[in-house]
């Protein structure tokens, strides 16, 4: 069964956001991902709205959790985190 990982984020720093994305969207192939969407979110109820979503699918969960928890990207997560303030979801 398909999985997604479904981020939601608001940018802080955005020279290192766009270097953080370049290098993690190269990670994500190596583990059958694809990008379904990535643009400015329309909050319609609840009290958080990240100002962008972006929605990755993978084949099957393991390969969402194996991307997530790899060395290629583990290693991406500092400059992740000076970029953008994220929660990241796993649903599948």
């Amino acid at each position: 069964m398909s999985a997604y990982i479904i981020v939601g984020f608001t940018p802080k720093n955005t020279e290192l956001l766009q270097e953080y994305s370049a290098k993690a969207a190269s990670t994500i192939s190596e583990f059958q991902g694809e990008f379904l969407v990535k643009a400015i979110s329309q909050p319609l109820n609840g009290k958080v709205h990240p100002e962008y979503q972006v929605i990755i699918t993978f084949p099957t969960k393991e390969k969402a959790e194996g991307w997530y928890s790899s060395p290629q990207y583990q290693s991406l997560v500092s400059l992740r985190d000076q970029g953008m303030d994220a929660n990241f979801q796993l649903v599948g």
